[in-house]
């Protein structure tokens, strides 16, 4: 079984999301939350079954926000690196 562990960055890009749900559709935050579990979750469960986009880093889509959560599997750890908007710029990724 993997152990998952989510870094700061993404710890923080997920706290800004739920502020901004919360500024604008408070009723979407609990939605939010259980979407971005499930992925965590689907994540231990197969964590090869995305593809890598960056080396080494892959992602997976939260299911109906427009975000994803990017990751990196180390021995058995998962690292919840990034949690990014669809239209956000992600290079800085590649360079993390």
């Amino acid at each position: 079984m993997y152990r998952v562990t989510v870094a700061r960055l993404a710890q923080r890009q997920l706290d800004h999301a739920l502020a901004w749900y919360a500024d604008r559709a408070p009723e979407q935050i609990g939605r939010l939350l259980n979407s971005a579990e499930s992925a965590s979750k689907a994540i231990t469960k197969s964590p090869f079954l995305s593809r890598e986009v960056v080396p080494g880093m892959r992602r997976v889509a939260l299911r109906r926000f427009p975000y994803h959560l990017w990751y990196v599997v180390d021995g058995e750890e998962i690292v919840i690196v990034a949690m990014t908007h669809f239209r956000q710029d992600t290079s800085y990724l590649a360079v993390e």
